[in-house]
């Protein structure tokens, strides 16, 4: 009886991380940045900046709740994207630089 317990407990666990994960794949960065894949990380930033002086909920003063809520997922997701972004081209950089 317990050891039941404990496998539904775990499977449990498990569906839960792979929907995660399954939500997180489905974001493309490029995609919400409007960038390309062969951008530079100076683009990438600019793109950044300007979805975040467009969309931040502290420009947006007398607008709808419902609109302030998802321009401030917009400005979520811009970050993610940027930092998910910008982690990849350090790591490129990186092994670019002890290849020689």
């Amino acid at each position: 009886m317990c050891l039941l317990m404990i496998v539904k407990k775990l499977l449990s666990k498990k569906k839960k991380n792979s929907q995660k994960r399954l939500t997180q794949q489905h974001k493309n960065p490029y995609v919400i940045l409007d960038v390309t894949r062969r951008s530079t990380l100076r683009e990438i930033q600019d793109a950044r900046k300007r979805i975040l002086k467009k969309y931040h909920p502290d420009l947006l003063v007398g607008f709808s709740d419902e609109f302030i809520h998802t321009a401030e997922d917009r400005c979520k997701n811009a970050n993610w994207a940027y930092s998910t972004l910008k982690k990849k081209h350090k790591k490129k950089n990186r092994r670019k630089q002890y290849a020689a």
